[in-house]
């Protein structure tokens, strides 16, 4: 609801562990929905959804959208591993909705990522996570 946008759902379903099928999610249940979406910044954890033959006037209270206050540059030590930290920040966000980053450059230490945080330990764990999975060699500035 938060972007306007309108997608055909494919299919409905709550985890018993596994997968079962269902008809229709009510508010508070927890569950997925496959759709057609191919950009992941049209989703935010937490946005309503609702049915465009039965549409609402407002959204479900308690929507906000997260809001990062540790902030931190990501350098690449190697400026050849930039493109490998892009794609590795864009895969981090796949999993992370309240990462967010955009990519700045500097005169001295080259191109880089300006990147928000919760905390403190999420910007930790977050860059451990980079260094690990992606095998990127990191700076990290204030």
């Amino acid at each position: 609801m938060s972007n306007n946008e309108e997608y055909i759902v494919e299919k409905v379903g709550t985890f018993t562990p596994k997968p079962k099928d269902i008809n229709q999610l009510k508010s508070g249940e927890i569950g997925f929905i496959i759709t057609g979406i191919k950009n992941l910044y049209d989703t935010k954890v937490g946005d309503t959804i609702w049915d465009a033959l039965n549409p609402i006037d407002k959204p479900l209270p308690g929507f906000k959208p997260s809001k990062p206050v540790v902030f931190c540059r990501l350098f690449p030590v190697d400026n050849s591993e930039y493109q490998k930290l892009k794609d590795g920040l864009w895969k981090l966000k796949l999993n992370d909705a309240s990462f967010s980053y955009e990519a700045e450059s500097s005169s001295a230490l080259g191109l880089a990522f300006r990147c928000g945080f919760l905390g403190l330990l999420h910007l930790e764990i977050s860059t451990e996570r980079l260094e690990r999975e992606f095998d990127v060699n990191l700076i990290t500035t204030t």
